[in-house]
């Protein structure tokens, strides 16, 4: 699926090489508070889930669903309004069922933050990319006794990916109720004397 970004990206980085100037790179990240979760239980060596689903429902999870395949068992729904009370309810609600039925199955919990939440998160991320990458390139032409001139081109990688199944974006820090964004500016400069 994500072979398309992949190739476009490799293409446009190929075209920045070409083109006469100073390129470098700028990184940035950016962290924001979620507001609701998308939650994905896994249970291996597990081929009946009705218990685990019906655990994760009484945690909060109201829109739970279930999906089965050979040995493995996926519990996937959403909590709005997400606290860590919250978050923690789930995940005690997956190690209880675990001890029940020891030593199988293991269940992992995680935890999503959601698409709607990403692009305000994603935007401080591209100005601190962008800030990086001018930062970057002033460093180096201040060697050179040159001036930096217009952008001539610029390609970003990371930021807001298309979402996972069932409407995550990034896994969400528990401990703080935050995911992180990540964005990189590969940008060329123009040089001006």
């Amino acid at each position: 699926m994500q072979k398309p970004c992949l190739v476009k990206q490799v293409v446009a980085s190929l075209a920045i090489l070409a083109l006469p100037g100073i390129t470098v790179v700028g990184t940035g990240s950016s962290t924001g508070e979620v507001r609701a979760v998308v939650v994905r239980v896994t249970a291996t060596g597990l081929t009946e889930g009705s218990g685990l689903l019906a655990r994760i429902r009484a945690a909060g999870v109201e829109d739970a669903a279930l999906d089965q395949e050979p040995a493995m068992v996926l519990v996937h729904g959403h909590l709005t309004e997400v606290t860590r009370a919250d978050v923690e309810a789930v995940s005690q609600a997956a190690r209880d069922y675990d001890k029940s039925h020891a030593p199988a199955p293991h269940a992992q919990v995680s935890f999503y933050g959601m698409a709607e939440d990403c692009p305000a998160i994603e935007q401080r991320a591209r100005r601190a990319a962008l800030e990086d990458a001018r930062r970057r390139a002033a460093e180096i032409v201040a060697w050179d006794n040159v001036r930096l001139g217009d952008v001539i081109a610029d390609v970003e990688a990371g930021g807001c990916q298309r979402p996972c199944p069932f409407g995550g974006m990034f896994l969400v820090d528990t401990s703080t109720m935050t995911m992180r964004v990540g964005v990189e500016e590969t940008m060329t400069f123009a040089i001006a004397k």
